[in-house]
């Protein structure tokens, strides 16, 4: 698998793989100029080459024919960028022109990878199975292993075995094949008495990357290439939803308290007044009358009955000066007068004898 001139400007094996990716992707017709531009547009492109005139140069001559070198090199972001955008407007310009002048290489180079790998996945194209997808798979498996993106040719195949399982390979390969894995593994056991050393990459001997593409499910074969991307972190990461959280200061509060709390007036109106205790054994009973141990007598201006110390009752009028401390509803003429208990201990202890 040869290299071009501008995957060599690549960095790391990762970078020549993705790119790699872009271009069969778009051979397969799984993505297409038209996709690339929604997601890399020009003034992605020309953004990304603030700091190349020359790079900017070649993009911009590419799109519109009679700029010189010069000339281009000279103009800055944004006439690039409007100057495109109205071509495109105007279809003098198209995706294939500009994807024709940006090669895979340069898009991995200079845009965000997990827009690319974002654009790729999204077409969910190993649920298609066809020819030129199982074909863009083998291509892939065997760029995997050839760029040893798990540092090692040995590490990569054995990480391709644990992504896609034994199970998978036993249900899905011919049985001829089986047979000869179990020959080849036989031949290396007597080839290596006492140390039997088959390894991912005497298994591949027999079991290429194009083969397994050939036979299993692609979606299974997938999994490679999602490890990939998330060993790469390629993949877009969804935010953890938090619940929102209020934070009030203690002045609000009081605020809010002072605000919505009920004036003391209006809460004597309506909450119960306290009510008697019961009496106990040791309390006086009630009789009808006012005595020195009774309540507080009504006022209404009658006379009312009261006990002596011979247990006598004796009237007299109410005293104009004594005070109503409740309002009675017998004072008020609500309901008919009537004679208003007291407590004497005297006439308990008559009642007990």
């Amino acid at each position: 698998m040869s290299e071009t001139k501008e995957e060599n400007a690549l960095k790391t094996d990762d970078e020549r793989w993705l790119a790699n990716y872009i271009e069969r992707a778009r051979n397969a017709d799984v993505i297409s100029n038209e996709d690339l531009l929604k997601v890399f547009p020009p003034d992605k492109l020309f953004t990304s080459y603030e700091e190349e005139p020359r790079s900017r140069a070649k993009l911009l001559i590419g799109c519109i024919q009679g700029f010189g070198q010069a000339t281009a090199e000279n103009l800055d972001i944004a006439t690039c960028i409007a100057l495109v955008n109205k071509a495109l407007e105007m279809k003098d310009v198209t995706a294939d022109t500009i994807y024709g002048v940006i090669s895979p290489s340069e898009i991995v180079r200079t845009q965000d990878r997990k827009e690319l790998w974002t654009l790729l996945d999204e077409k969910h194209w190993p649920e298609q199975d066809t020819t030129g997808h199982r074909e863009l798979m083998g291509f892939m498996l065997e760029a995997y292993v050839e760029h040893q993106l798990d540092g090692g040719q040995v590490r990569s195949l054995k990480t391709i075995e644990q992504r896609l399982e034994f199970a998978n390979y036993v249900e899905h390969l011919p049985k001829e094949i089986l047979v000869e894995v179990l020959i080849k593994a036989r031949e290396v056991a007597d080839a290596n008495p006492g140390n039997i050393p088959f390894t991912a990459d005497v298994l591949s001997s027999i079991v290429t990357p194009s083969l397994l593409a050939k036979h299993l499910p692609l979606p299974i074969l997938y999994r490679v290439l999602e490890g990939a991307a998330e060993k790469f972190e390629w993949m877009q990461v969804a935010e953890p939803v938090v619940d929102e959280v209020i934070e009030v200061e203690a002045s609000e509060l009081s605020e809010h308290k002072e605000a919505s709390s009920i004036p003391e007036e209006a809460l004597d109106s309506i909450l119960p007044t306290e009510a008697p205790e019961a009496p106990s054994d040791d309390d006086p009973e009630l009789e009808f009358g006012y005595g020195s141990d009774s309540i507080p007598p009504n006022a209404n201006d009658e006379a009312i009955v009261i006990v002596d110390e011979d247990g006598e009752s004796v009237e007299e009028e109410a005293d104009e000066d004594k005070t109503n401390i409740v309002e009675n509803p017998i004072a008020s003429g609500k309901l008919p007068s009537l004679p208003t208990p007291s407590l004497s201990k005297r006439s308990r202890s008559k009642n007990k004898k």
